[in-house]
């Protein structure tokens, strides 16, 4: 029986254990980002270079707030947004410019708040001879995982523009 009494005042104790880390997401527009997906990464291993592992994973409120719960001991990149075109905090599309946080046992780090990144790809199709505009004409981009890509049709000005891209 205390063997029993034991494990039940500790079980509470151990499934609060592990930090914390929250904050806000904010859309490129600056409005908050609700339902976007925020995980904490635990920072590279030198031994295993370009392998991260997924820790904690959360998605945002409809004010774009997250609570990311239980994170074991460790240096964590905090990331958002869809796999294909992350953000990393505090506000970088690229892993090696994020900023990593050092996460205890007892940490509660919150205001860890940044804004998600737009990666675009725009620019300008001028007929060849005549050096006008391409208008109507159909750009496409697609990527080296073989998947659909995506097309965009040339403006009256010969520009065009593809937003939310991934890398």
């Amino acid at each position: 029986m205390a063997l029993l009494q034991m494990v039940l005042i500790l079980l509470p104790l151990l499934q609060d254990s592990g930090g914390v880390v929250s904050g806000q997401i904010l859309g490129a527009d600056g409005q908050p980002a609700h339902g976007v997906l925020v995980a904490a990464m635990r920072h590279g291993d030198p031994r295993l270079p370009g392998v991260t592992a997924l820790i904690r994973l959360t998605e945002t409120d409809s004010e774009g707030r997250y609570r990311l719960d239980r994170i074991p001991p460790g240096q964590y990149d905090i990331v958002a947004g869809p796999r294909t075109a992350p953000t990393y905090y505090p506000g970088t599309p690229l892993l090696a410019k994020s900023a990593t946080l050092t996460v205890t046992a007892t940490s509660r780090l919150s205001n860890i708040d940044f804004s998600m990144t737009e990666l675009r790809i725009t620019g300008k199709v001028i007929e060849e001879g005549s050096g006008l505009p391409a208008v109507g004409a159909w750009v496409s981009l697609s990527g080296d995982s073989g998947g659909p890509g995506t097309e965009a049709i040339v403006r009256a000005d010969g520009s065009f523009e593809f937003k939310n891209i991934g890398p």
